[in-house]
């Protein structure tokens, strides 16, 4: 493969999100390419990741980040720019100086089930010997066969593992693992000798298949055999579903699970050259509803939870579940079966703290420049449509005299950590701070570059929401990005955080630490972020004692008289969410909040009487198009393009929203994009240094 980035040539790149400094990050270690510049609106890095510290040294998200167990390549790259940083040398004041002191595992997962009354429960995730980022023990990958093998070593550890004779419990709790040996003996013998006897059986029929990798293979018969033994189990707790949580648990997730089996068998998926792709334009639910799954495992938790964790929900609209059925698949099974150490793993302190600033601070001292305050308004192509000409910016700030460069990045408790507000005192002249993360609104002055003089190749790394803006005359020249630009999809977000008086186990939170789901709406994801405080306060009196995020899509309404006022007036819709939201129903996650008179809104720290105290807290409206989510709708995977398909001989495109292998709205797919982009910008092999079987998942 020849490297499409000439020697020496200068990379402007746009945009300062995960995939963008990804992109740098491999560029900057290669001699030959020339001078990087990171091109960035504003005063921080980390596009729908940034955070920064407000008042009091609080931290403040887009909303709730949690790296999954899988995101094998992201959190390479993070134990990399660790290891080059060699905080304990030079920064050994840090509390956070190594990885494993950034990232800590949380194999707690909860979910909200709804029925006569709301039933909290946990299941505990055990957690394995792997390390993510490992390059000694790389991911493997997650083909149909391999999916249907491991399947069924959950239902037997399930099985083996949950008491489905005991009462309720509260809160409720199950054990999973992902060993092919399950961890606690099971009561009902005969029952769980069934499901071992299909997972013995389908085991070795699914390796055969693996193997071979054709269609007609000698004793294929075991496969429905195995998958008729487990109709036969799950019409054994169908039928005793509803006399305890428990049952009806097992009987939802094995009814979730041989639904899928079937549906995998019985569309040749397991020899289909595309692998799950060939399903990716039906909607999931429809798929397994068209496989036999019954209408109460459709609306359990184990289903809703995981929409509500991927913000699947078309526009941001509750009524409107969709996510393409392949991806669903696919990346259900690596969440379950691919991760390494712990499901899931948290952040010990903002994302901005841990991720961007560790990364800009090794970026930089590789030559990397960082120009911020630089808004992209236009990607303009030449007349003949070959390549790009030049890139038209608003300058939001001009720094003092004598200046060469904006520091970002501020003390907070020892760490390096990106501010709230801009630091005005390094500046002569700025816009309303305000508008400076906003499409809408800023103020600045016109600034153009220009190909040859200025850039010579230019990687587009804005998140998709940015192309109809940025990008009008390519879509104009290229049905390819006219057709991506009118078929893929994005949702805004919604989040609010507490911090609260009382512990999370005296505010009746079950498990502390979890991360749960499954709750209705507006705010349908609630996790437990106490450990956080550790790095925002001193403690003492009137301290916060818990930490909680809140978080949802937002199902937009028509936007008002002018697109400058659309994100306050979203923004005051999320704070009415939120109050609306704590006083009816403040005691389903967190019963200590309900007082004998509704919410107890001295639970919140902060100042103000009643609802006005929620002032104090900190809520976020995810409408500006760099901020909203990437949705993986049906139908849509076809309309993405790869890093070196921009049609334009000196572009190239990195972000979620591209085609990656991943084709989802995470860190891995952002981290992977950048991975392929540097690859076809450099000539090495698209997939060179990328782990996780992503090109493993089918044939576009």
């Amino acid at each position: 493969m020849s490297a499409r980035c000439p020697t020496g040539a200068r990379v402007a790149i746009l945009g300062g999100g995960m995939a963008a400094m990804t992109t740098a990050w491999e560029l900057s270690h290669d001699p030959h390419v020339g001078q990087i510049t990171v091109y960035q609106r504003g005063w921080r890095l980390g596009g729908k990741g940034a955070s920064s510290r407000g008042v009091g040294g609080r931290i403040e998200e887009h909303g709730l980040h949690v790296w999954l167990g899988y995101y094998d390549n992201a959190f390479r790259l993070m134990r990399d720019c660790y290891a080059e940083l060699d905080r304990p040398r030079t920064n050994p004041g840090c509390s956070i100086g190594r990885w494993d002191q950034a990232f800590t595992p949380s194999p707690h997962v909860g979910l909200a089930a709804h029925g006569d009354q709301l039933e909290d429960w946990t299941a505990l995730f055990s957690s394995n010997h792997l390390l993510p980022g490992d390059r000694d023990d790389p991911a493997g990958v997650m083909d149909p066969a391999e999916f249907t093998r491991r399947a069924l070593r959950l239902i037997a550890d399930y099985v083996g593992s949950l008491d489905v004779s005991a009462a309720p419990k509260a809160p409720g709790r199950i054990e999973l693992s992902t060993s092919p040996t399950p961890s606690r003996p099971f009561d009902l013998v005969t029952l769980a000798n069934r499901a071992i006897d299909a997972v013995a059986v389908v085991m070795h029929e699914v390796t055969t298949v693996s193997l071979r990798a054709v269609a007609d293979v000698p004793g294929g018969a075991s496969i429905p055999l195995a998958l008729d033994t487990l109709v036969a189990l799950q019409r054994r707790t169908q039928e005793a579903a509803r006399r305890t949580s428990a049952r009806r648990r097992l009987f939802e997730l094995l009814d979730h699970v041989a639904t899928a089996l079937r549906g995998i068998v019985s569309d040749g998926l397991l020899t289909d050259r595309r692998g799950f792709r060939a399903i990716n334009d039906e909607e999931y639910t429809d798929w397994l509803r068209r496989h036999g799954a019954t209408d109460d495992t459709l609306s359990s938790p184990m289903v809703t939870g995981a929409y509500d964790l991927v913000f699947g929900y078309e526009n941001g609209d509750p009524q409107r579940p969709r996510v393409a059925a392949g991806t669903a698949l696919y990346l259900g099974a690596k969440l379950f079966f691919d991760y390494r150490g712990s499901i899931f793993w948290k952040m010990q302190a903002g994302m901005g703290d841990v991720v961007f600033a560790p990364m800009y601070e090794v970026l930089r001292e590789r030559g990397v420049r960082f120009e911020f305050f630089h808004q992209v308004d236009d990607v303009v192509p030449d007349e003949c449509g070959q390549r790009i000409e030049a890139i038209r910016l608003t300058r939001q700030a001009v720094l003092r005299s004598g200046s060469t460069r904006y520091e970002p990045l501020q003390d907070f408790g020892g760490m390096p950590c990106f501010p709230a507000e801009p630091d005005t005192a390094q500046l002569d002249g700025f816009g309303e701070p305000s508008t400076m993360e906003r499409l809408w609104g800023g103020e600045g002055e016109q600034v153009e570059l220009r190909h040859g003089e200025d850039f010579d190749v230019v990687v587009y790394g804005l998140s998709l929401g940015m192309i109809p803006f940025t990008c009008t005359r390519l879509i104009e020249q290229s049905e390819r990005w006219r057709a991506m630009t009118e078929n893929l999809s994005t949702t805004a977000t919604q989040a609010f955080q507490l911090w609260l008086h009382g512990t999370s186990t005296e505010l009746g939170w079950g498990s502390p630490g979890s991360t749960s789901t499954g709750y209705d709406k507006p705010f349908d994801t609630v996790s437990d972020m106490s450990h956080l405080l550790a790095t925002e306060q001193e403690g003492g009196a009137g301290a916060a004692e818990s930490l909680f995020y809140f978080c949802s899509t937002l199902h937009e309404q028509p936007p008002p008289a002018g697109p400058a006022d659309y994100a306050d007036e979203q923004r005051r819709r999320v704070h009415d969410h939120a109050v609306d939201y704590l006083e009816q129903r403040c005691g389903e996650a967190l019963s200590g909040l309900e007082g004998d008179d509704g919410m107890r809104w001295d639970r919140l720290v902060g100042t103000g009487e009643g609802p006005a105290r929620f002032d104090s807290q900190f809520w976020t409206a995810n409408v500006d198009p760099s901020d909203r989510y990437v949705l993986s709708l049906p139908g849509t995977e076809r309309h993405r393009l790869s890093s070196a398909d921009s049609g334009f001989d000196n572009l190239f495109l990195t972000g979620d929203w591209t085609e990656c292998g991943v084709n989802a709205g995470c860190i891995e797919a952002a981290v992977v994009s950048g991975l392929r982009a540097a690859n076809d910008m450099i000539g090495r092999e698209q997939w060179a240094g990328i782990s996780g079987g992503w090109d493993r998942m089918g044939e576009p």
